[in-house]
């Protein structure tokens, strides 16, 4: 299911051309997923968008297909993601080199089942750009 997303990357950045994400303070720009490709989970497309900003959707997957949950915009520092939803929202993701912690994700992710549903793990990263 993950592979349906993966489309939207052939636009991302990577930021270097080693494919560290330098622009992103150590964000690597992809899919990452919280749950297996045989489940129903959400996904976070994130994309490097340059000069140190990253744009994005989080997606739900399910039974073949994706629905947008939102979008969002911002940028990281001190590997904290500082992320504005569309609906104004201000989400404040720390990040490792493959993970992302949505925190209390459940609050907005109505179909995240806790504090696990809420840990992002890279599942593809952005080609080289």
């Amino acid at each position: 299911m993950v592979l349906l997303a993966s489309a939207t990357l052939a636009g991302c950045s990577s930021g270097s051309s080693t494919g560290s994400a330098s622009a992103t303070s150590g964000l690597q720009p992809g899919i990452y997923a919280d749950g297996a490709a045989s489940q129903a989970h959400y996904v976070v497309v994130l994309h490097d968008a340059g000069q140190g900003t990253v744009v994005g959707a989080i997606s739900y997957l399910a039974h073949g297909s994706a629905t947008t949950v939102s979008t969002f915009t911002g940028w990281t520092q001190s590997k904290v993601a500082i992320l504005t939803t569309a609906s104004g929202s201000t989400l404040t993701v720390p990040f490792s080199a493959n993970a992302l912690d949505l925190g209390s994700c459940t609050s907005y992710l109505p179909l995240a089942t806790g504090k696990s549903a809420c840990i992002f793990h890279l599942h593809h990263a952005a080609p080289e750009g």
